[in-house]
């Protein structure tokens, strides 16, 4: 794996585990907001996961590249 391959994939998996950290406290959070903060905190958590999935992909293609 090139130096470069090596820079991106540590900055990327560091981007993913705050990502995946910030989910996990959304998920562990006891006090959720009622009635339209439900539904706020569960378009939160999938924003969440998207964007962690999509990191996961960029991540991919990107070292695929180099």
């Amino acid at each position: 794996m090139s130096d470069a391959k090596k820079k991106v994939k540590a900055y990327m998996d560091e981007q993913i585990a705050v990502l995946e950290e910030g989910l996990d406290r959304l998920y562990a959070e006891e006090r959720q907001p009622a009635k339209e903060g439900n539904l706020y905190n569960g378009m939160l958590k999938s924003t969440v996961e998207f964007e962690i999935t999509h990191m996961r992909h960029l991540s991919e293609d990107l070292q695929k590249l180099l």
